[in-house]
């Protein structure tokens, strides 16, 4: 260990003379300069040209300023070396130089009396990977490297590195940030221009397709008109296109599987929407195998809704989904539906089933098999398959399996269906018209016996996660309340929900706990889960009756059931752009959000109060029609509904996505 001379006998010398003082009240002292005096001058505080003796803590002369400007912070300190301090002159030109004392070392850049208990851990950094340890006669100090697992020395401690040092993440859909040089948090260091989005800590052009990571903004998806009861069915489709630049204008084209449908085209401008309608006759209406997908291409990134059918008066069945770009699909797919109800007088004597579609969309032949929770019905191309039986087809690009649920009873469901493929595959499900819940008195259904179209596009299982917050929808009357299922991605699962108590016994592949929850919950799992929420129907037991939905003498009520995915909580954003649809009564977005996150909608700091699922609060607030956009200092969940005559909608409002190579 390396010692300081005693001060007695320190020389101080001048960078002109060639002898030293011999003053007993000498130390050394030295200015450390810029490239005009790259050597530094030494500055003698005991002694002065005319021989009087200096004061020990004078000021010593200081050279002129280098020509670059400053070099240090006045006042800063620093240890060149176990026995040498330094500190920042006060105009933070050079550096003062001091050699420590026999008996002191330089702790946090300055000379210090060492007595110390062996062993003890001192509380100062010596450098950024070496920590200050009192040595085992408890009269130095040894410089210890931090551990691996703790590598940066900060604040007097050895601590885990938050990032990596120049590591590069994205701060949201246009922001990059950096891991700073002490792996010790980030900084904002680009900010993405209108053509490039953030994906991987790089600046990416919008519509780049070989992307690591994703989000719901893309330049090609594709789309279906999913079966919906026969009034539904018979009425258009709404495809709303929504721009997120602030300058750049998306020219979008709408092309069908076959050439006998025209292709239709928008110009969405910066921050604006466009819809395109979709006529009737392409829709999926039984078992089937069809060319009856639609590709959407834009030029420049959009996000995508479909409602089915188009909002407007006199529709009673209707949901709304996310559509997911091309780039962000996956190859396997856990299926949420609900169950079927049988024919009955109320149906037209035609069961109403719920159903599963896969679009095939890559170039060449995509080989898909799907290993089905409830009997399928035959048609064509397509035949009869067992409940648990398996089906493989091959597909080509654009071609479209439809399979719908089988037997003429209530009962069967296609929730925990599998889907596995050999290449990207968009998978949708849903339910033509669900009865939430489902009650049945031997034939008769009771409880809630107006139905819903049920529809959304799903995640990929590569995307699903094992932390989710569900809460319940704005509650309609005191007895409201929402269903969520959480079903196993994987074997051998076990879930936990706040407030819940769900059975201990894993889950296999497939399985599935169904919830009821009226406050926000927060979910749990031993390993990957889908995750899928439920809206009841409007006319609930208990319901209050909606003055504006009355129909002469029949009372009715707001909404109607209506399903989402859930999005996991590391599938959050700090950004998103949605689109909240006109002709429904009451609109909300749902926000998840940290203790203390700073949020704006539409550039307006929101306050955000509600109920807790453990560290994320839940705040729900009304929006107007319109393109919206949310921002947050951190990642927030988001969701996106609405109520209506006996009708609803609901989609997350976006999410981050893993994408498989």
């Amino acid at each position: 260990m390396q010692r300081g001379l005693p001060v007695g006998v320190a020389a101080v010398c001048l960078l002109l003379w060639t002898g030293c003082s011999d003053s007993a009240q000498s130390r050394s002292l030295r200015v450390d300069g810029g490239p005009e005096n790259p050597g530094g001058l030494t500055a003698d505080t005991a002694a002065a040209s005319d021989g009087a003796t200096a004061d020990a803590a004078a000021t010593p002369d200081v050279p002129l300023p280098p020509a670059q400007g400053d070099i240090c912070t006045p006042g800063e300190r620093r240890c060149d070396s176990e026995a040498k301090a330094s500190w920042c002159n006060v105009d933070g030109f050079g550096w003062l130089t001091e050699t420590c004392d026999v008996g002191s070392e330089c702790v946090a850049g300055a000379c210090k009396a060492v007595s110390c208990t062996p062993g003890e851990t001192l509380g100062t950094c010596y450098d950024a990977s070496r920590h200050d340890v009192c040595n085992a006669d408890g009269d130095g100090i040894d410089r210890i490297y931090c551990p691996p697992e703790s590598p940066i020395c900060t604040g007097g401690s050895c601590q885990a590195l938050i990032c990596l040092p120049k590591q590069r993440i994205c701060g949201g859909l246009t922001t990059v940030k950096a891991c700073r040089p002490d792996g010790m948090g980030f900084d904002l260091v680009e900010e993405c221009d209108e053509s490039t989005l953030c994906q991987g800590g790089i600046c990416t052009p919008r519509c780049t397709s070989d992307l690591k990571e994703a989000t719901y903004l893309g330049c090609e998806y594709w789309v279906l008109d999913l079966d919906n009861v026969e009034g539904g069915a018979k009425a258009p489709l709404a495809v709303v296109l929504s721009n997120p630049s602030t300058s750049l204008t998306s020219e979008v084209v709408l092309t069908a599987s076959t050439p006998e449908e025209a292709p239709q085209s928008a110009s969405v401008a910066p921050l604006g929407q466009a819809t395109l309608e979709l006529p009737s006759g392409a829709d999926l209406d039984g078992t089937q195998l069809s060319m009856r997908a639609r590709l959407i291409a834009a030029d420049a990134a959009v996000t995508v809704h479909v409602f089915n059918p188009k909002p407007g008066p006199g529709v009673f069945s209707s949901d709304a989904s996310l559509l997911l770009p091309v780039h962000a699909l996956g190859r396997s797919y856990l299926v949420g539906s609900w169950p079927q109800r049988q024919a009955d007088a109320t149906t037209g004597f035609i069961p109403v089933r719920g159903f599963l579609a896969v679009v095939a969309t890559e170039a060449g032949d995509t080989v898909v098999t799907v290993r089905t929770t409830a009997p399928i019905e035959a048609g064509p191309g397509v035949p009869a398959i067992p409940a648990g039986g398996s089906h493989v087809v091959t597909l080509a690009r654009g071609q479209v399996l439809n399979l719908e649920t089988g037997g003429g009873f209530s009962g069967p469901d296609l929730t925990g269906t599998l889907v596995t493929s050999d290449r990207r595959i968009a998978v949708f499900s849903g339910h033509e018209c669900a009865n939430v819940p489902l009650v049945m008195d031997g034939e008769q259904v009771t409880g809630v016996d107006f139905c819903d179209h049920l529809e959304e596009q799903l995640l990929p299982i590569a995307s699903l996660g094992a932390d989710y917050v569900v809460a319940p929808l704005t509650p309609r009357s005191p007895a409201d309340y929402s269903l969520v299922r959480v079903v196993a991605a994987t074997e051998g699962v076990v879930v936990t929900a706040s407030g819940q108590a769900l059975p201990a016994a894993p889950l296999a592949l497939g399985e599935w706990h169904e919830l009821t929850i009226t406050a926000p919950t927060r979910i749990t799992s031993t390993g990957p889960v889908a995750v899928f929420r439920y809206g009841i129907g409007s006319n609930h037991p208990g319901f209050v009756p909606e003055p504006v939905c009355a129909d002469g003498a029949s009372e009715s009520g707001l909404g109607d059931p209506t399903f989402v995915q859930a999005i996991p909580v590391e599938g959050y954003l700090r950004e998103y752009a949605w689109l909240t649809p006109g002709q429904y009564l009451q609109n909300y977005i749902e926000i998840h959000a940290p203790t203390g996150a700073n949020v704006q909608l539409d550039g307006v700091p929101l306050v955000l109060a509600g109920p807790a699922a453990a560290d994320l609060t839940v705040s729900t607030h009304a929006v107007q029609p319109g393109v919206h956009r949310l921002s947050a200092d951190v990642p927030v969940g988001l969701v996106v509904y609405g109520y209506a005559c006996d009708v609803s909608y609901a989609y997350p409002g976006g999410m981050k996505i893993e994408v498989v190579p």
